[in-house]
Parts: C-alpha cells; sequence; structure tokens
C-alpha cells in the first residue's frame, strides 16, 4: 500500500497571490501533476493541514476539485490556518457535519488514526484530554493491527527553538499512551515544520514532509521564519508486510510567469528510515 502525505499548501484567499515568496496555487498544481506521475501509484492521500492560509475565508472545495483527477480517496488533517467549520462544510469532510477533526477507520490491513492538534486561534499545537482518551481507547481496541497516525503539529523537537515554541505542547501526554502499542504502530506523521524530517523516537519512526509551498530553514541556530531554498515536496509512505518506508519526492517549483524547469518531472527522493512491526 502506498500513502501520499502532502501538506502545507497555504493557498491564498486570492487565487494567485505569493505567500512567503512562494506561488502556493502554482506549487499545489505541479505537487498534483507530480504526484499522478508516481508509480506505482498512491493508493490513499493525506493531507496534512494548513491547506488554506485562511481557513476562514479560503474555499477548500477548490482543493478537493485539483485532487478529483488522481482517484483515491483523500483525507484532510486539521491545521492551525484551517478553520474546521469550514472544511466540515467542503467534500474533504467524509462525514459532513459529523466530522469531529479526529477519528480513525480501517483500510485495507492497515489502521488509520487521524488526530486534531489545532487550536483556535493559536499557532502551536495540543491535544484535548477527550482525545487523548479516545486516542488510548482505539489504540487499545486495535491492538492487533498496524497503526498509523497523522497530526498536524510535531510531538518530538525539531532541535530549531523558534519552531518548537510552536509544537505539541502536550506531546509528552501524547507518548505516554504509546509504550504499550509501539510495536504495532509502524509510524507517526506530522507537518507544520515546512522541513523534511524523518527519525526514529522511542522506538517509533516519526516523519513529516517538506510542504507544497514554501520551506524554512532546518538549521539549528535559523531565525524566526526564516526562509530556505529546498524544494517543495511532498512524502510517499509505502506499506508492505508491516514494513514501512518513506520517501521524499521534491518538484521545482513553476516560476511567476508559470514556466517549470524541465528536471521537475522526475523529481528527487529521499528515503526515510525502516520499520518492521511484528505479527
Amino acid at each position: 500500500m502506498r500513502i501520499a502525505h502532502i501538506s502545507d499548501f497555504h493557498l491564498p484567499t486570492k487565487p494567485g497571490q505569493g505567500v512567503n515568496g512562494a506561488l502556493p496555487d502554482a506549487n499545489l498544481i505541479e505537487a498534483v501533476a507530480m504526484l499522478k506521475r508516481q508509480a506505482p501509484k498512491a493508493d490513499l492521500i493525506v493531507l496534512g493541514g494548513d491547506l488554506l492560509e485562511d481557513g476562514q475565508k479560503g474555499n477548500y472545495e477548490a482543493i478537493a476539485e485539483l485532487f478529483k483527477d488522481v482517484q483515491v480517496p483523500l483525507h484532510a488533517v486539521v491545521g492551525n490556518h484551517d478553520d474546521l467549520k469550514a472544511l466540515k462544510k467542503s467534500s474533504l469532510a467524509e462525514t459532513g457535519n459529523a466530522y469531529t477533526g479526529f477519528g480513525s477507520f480501517d483500510h485495507g490491513k492497515l489502521h488509520l488514526i487521524f488526530l486534531n492538534t489545532a487550536v483556535t486561534a493559536k499557532t502551536y499545537g495540543k491535544l484535548e484530554e477527550d482525545q487523548l482518551l479516545w486516542l488510548s481507547e482505539d489504540l487499545w481496541s486495535n491492538r492487533d493491527k498496524a497503526v498509523l497516525i497523522f497530526m498536524h503539529h510535531h510531538p518530538i523537537d525539531s532541535h530549531i527553538p523558534w519552531l518548537d515554541k510552536l509544537k505539541l505542547q502536550n506531546a509528552d501526554s501524547f507518548w505516554e499512551i504509546i509504550p504499550p502499542y509501539s510495536k504495532n504502530i509502524l509510524g507517526v506523521f506530522f507537518a507544520h515544520l515546512h522541513i523534511q524530517i524523518s527519525t526514529v523516537f522511542r522506538g517509533v519512526l516519526v516523519a513529516s514532509p517538506p510542504a507544497v509551498s514554501f520551506q524554512y530553514s532546518g538549521n539549528a541556530d535559523a531565525s524566526k521564519s526564516e526562509l530556505s531554498t529546498e524544494q517543495p515536496g511532498f512524502n510517499l509512505i509505502d506499506v508492505k508486510d508491516r514494513q514501512v518506508r518513506g520517501r521524499t519526492v521534491r518538484f521545482n517549483p513553476p516560476a511567476p510567469d508559470g514556466s517549470v524547469a524541465s528536471d521537475s518531472t522526475s523529481g528527487s527522493e529521499k528515503a526515510s528510515p525502516e520499520k518492521e512491526v511484528a505479527n
């Protein structure tokens, strides 16, 4: 099974408008084109949050329309720039107004969990007590399955001080739940950083994709909101026989005149750590 984890579009309210030196609308069009060229193609797409620059004013349905030709299921994670009420009204929320921003489902032999770490009017993340309780119960109920967990905010330190002020504030509460199920959890996947990260934390694979929009500097001494010249991209998560392998695919962002460098058709790839989960 292949899952595409693609995030942080930051589409502006006014189409074509730039955000932090990037053209998010053009970048997303190129990202979708690159995704469609992958072989094998994705079986499922996770939109990792911050889909719009302003979730209250933007158009989630335009995103759904852009991905329509990919013809695989879409599942959206709520980011701090998103608006849950507006998202619930779009076709990105499969259960419509009943969508709470978190939940779980089975896809083939995998159990996928989506958490809502967004806090109203805040850039940092938090998991409320009722969601932590739900997570514990869901992991227990599905303790014999291979599990993937998705959220927007990073539950680990990036070692970039200004970004770590914006992480999941009660990450310790999240990780206290994980140990009894760590052998079943193939990975914890997040976004928010606008930096590609892949490592193993407490025996669990953790990974984030680059942003589709603009990239932040990964230097430990980076100043607040310091940008990087790295290419935008997304992650591919391949799962087979309870083994998970992550790959990062990058593309050249379109220039202001709409042109794209010729080598963007193949993209660049970077492998992530692998993890095998015991039966």
